[in-house]
């Protein structure tokens, strides 16, 4: 039963930090239809020393799924018994949302690329296509350069963020490793949307010269924009 809660988890459970006094995790979360097991304590108590950073969610007051990096820590008396345990949860949830979002960008990169190669193959097999196939070269030539750069930037972002979660789980997070951190993902996100624009422009381009092969009707269009 907590004995101490600072406000900012009681905001997560949506009550006053006096509340929770004497009450149980399981108490909190039942108001709103929530659940959370207290199996991590359990094993603070059987094994007598802290568990070590470890990830777990669940559903806070306003019913979002929120993310966390906790440790659970026994303190002990004079006599050495555990009298209390105390969490250290740190709110991972931004980490997490764009960790999902790089996953994504990334993914999209590879699938933009390997259509683009279907494509390419496609065309080149066409009797009449051998010059269209030159300009397919060209394409992916163009297309493999943002692509190429977005999967740098992630794979170096994918590294960033196991080297901060490494110095998390160490105990060893310092403000300006923090401040780095966010500021690399910031720098990389905006590099990523710039150049997987890019490359979508480069496709949407590419897919209209291969749908107007198929038509033979006469139309309107700026030369310039072709040339």
């Amino acid at each position: 039963r907590y004995v101490l809660m600072n406000r900012y988890m009681a905001g997560i459970f949506g009550i006053e930090p006096g509340d929770a006094l004497g009450r149980t995790t399981a108490d909190l979360m039942s108001r709103y239809g929530a659940a959370k097991s207290d199996e991590s304590d359990k094993r603070v108590l059987k094994l007598r020393k802290g568990l070590g950073f470890y990830e777990e969610e669940y559903k806070d007051a306003a019913g979002n799924m929120r993310q966390w990096l906790v440790n659970k820590l026994p303190l002990l008396d004079a006599e050495g018994e555990i009298e209390r345990i105390v969490t250290v949860a740190l709110d991972i949830g931004e980490r997490k949302r764009g960790e999902q979002e790089m996953r994504k960008a990334k993914e999209a990169a590879e699938t933009a690329l390997r259509n683009l190669r279907e494509t390419q193959a496609s065309l080149i097999e066409a009797e009449k296509l051998a010059a269209l196939g030159r300009l397919v070269a060209g394409v992916a030539h163009e297309v493999n350069n943002p692509v190429g750069i977005s999967l740098t930037v992630a794979s170096a972002l994918e590294r960033k963020t196991a080297m901060f979660t490494a110095e998390v789980e160490r105990g060893e997070l310092r403000r300006s490793t923090l401040n780095d951190f966010l500021n690399t993902s910031r720098d990389a996100s905006s590099q990523l949307v710039s150049n997987l624009n890019r490359a979508a422009e480069l496709i949407q381009s590419f897919k209209q010269v291969a749908a107007d092969r198929n038509y033979s009707d006469q139309r309107t269009f700026d030369l310039g924009d072709l040339t």
